[in-house]
């Protein structure tokens, strides 16, 4: 495969909520880009730090929306309706693109066929420097699970030159492992400013969720690629929404999307109905266990979902029974005689 000599825009949508210490390195990061026809779209989701005046610097460099704080799928929607670009790059206001990273993604969209998304691998950093190289593997338990990772999960691999650098791209159909566990970055995707149009816009309903079901609607309907070179620099921070501190809402979240899947496409949800019954009931069981110290009953109920529903039983089921049953000063105790505070964190001596 050879470069592409056609410059389509490209709309760089970035949704931002209270970002003003990271949102310049994000946007410099585009600004850098070898690939120079892009317009970025910034959603300022109702900030309540200096993010408008830190934005308002830039001028007409870039196109600022302002809105009330409505959340990470409305920002999302508001932007890819306000693109004008034939390709649209998603991106958060805490990451950095690698200066190639739009020219090989417009790339493989104009030179392989039927693809709807395009996705890369990413490396992460944190405030004090480098983290991985590769974090995708890490971060995803479905890459983590699959024998050669993304090799695994996509059906072709290919390769395409650009600026005489040479890439790795695999392409398949997704749509059947994507069901069970995302492995696709939103901060990484490019894809046809007609998809949204095509598969609808981000659930508003789904919270931190919503990415995933999104990019499951719309591996239903094509091919996906993920070029196994790092496109982005992946920010990790305690206070991001993937961060352990919402494992409980995160369960809930996940819930409430394989429910819509299997709506969505009950054939599948039949089709896969052990495998699907062990995801639901590994869910409601992490759910129960987020709230088993504070609050017992829901707790109760929700692991009695994952017992009786979905006949989830094992070692981490009895663990979350006994959290339950025992008395607040008991699980003190043992915490303290185990070398634990009251959030369960070892206790520097």
């Amino acid at each position: 495969m050879s470069d592409s000599t056609e410059t389509p825009l490209v709309s760089v949508v970035i949704p931002v909520y209270n970002a003003a210490s990271t949102i310049c390195e994000t946007v410099d990061s585009v600004l850098r880009q070898t690939y120079q026809h892009t317009e970025i779209v910034i959603v300022n989701d109702g900030s309540t730090d200096e993010t408008a005046a830190v934005l308002a610097q830039y001028g007409d460099r870039i196109t600022v929306i302002h809105q009330s704080n409505a959340g990470l799928a409305s920002a999302r929607n508001t932007g890819c309706g306000a693109a004008r670009g034939e390709f649209i790059a998603l991106l958060d206001a805490d990451d950095r693109c690698v200066p190639e990273r739009i020219a090989v993604q417009v790339a493989v969209m104009q030179n392989f066929d039927n693809l709807v998304l395009c996705s890369t691998e990413f490396s992460s950093f944190d405030a004090s420097g480098p983290i991985s190289p590769r974090y995708a593997r890490q971060y995803y338990s479905t890459l983590t699970r699959a024998s050669e990772g993304a090799n695994s999960l996509y059906a072709g691999h290919q390769e395409i030159t650009v600026a005489g650098t040479v890439f790795p791209v695999h392409i398949g159909n997704v749509y059947k492992h994507l069901v069970f566990g995302n492995f696709i970055h939103p901060p990484t995707l490019l894809f046809s400013s007609q998809t949204p149009k095509l598969v609808g816009p981000f659930d508003e309903s789904l919270g931190g969720q919503t990415d995933w079901e999104w990019i499951i609607r719309a591996s239903r309907t094509g091919l996906c690629a993920y070029i196994d070179s790092p496109m982005l620099e992946y920010r990790i921070s305690p206070a991001q929404m993937s961060s352990p501190s919402r494992r409980g809402l995160r369960a809930l979240e996940l819930l409430g999307v394989i429910t819509k899947i299997g709506q969505a496409d009950p054939d599948l949800a039949q089709s896969y109905g052990a495998k699907r019954r062990t995801q639901l009931g590994r869910l409601w069981l992490e759910a129960a266990d987020s709230v088993s110290e504070t609050e017992k009953i829901k707790a109760l109920n929700r692991l009695t979902k994952s017992v009786f529903s979905y006949a989830h039983i094992n070692l981490h089921t009895l663990r979350v029974l006994l959290k339950i049953l025992m008395p607040h000063f008991l699980m003190r105790l043992v915490r303290q005689a185990r070398g634990r505070d009251t959030k369960g964190n070892l206790i520097r001596r």
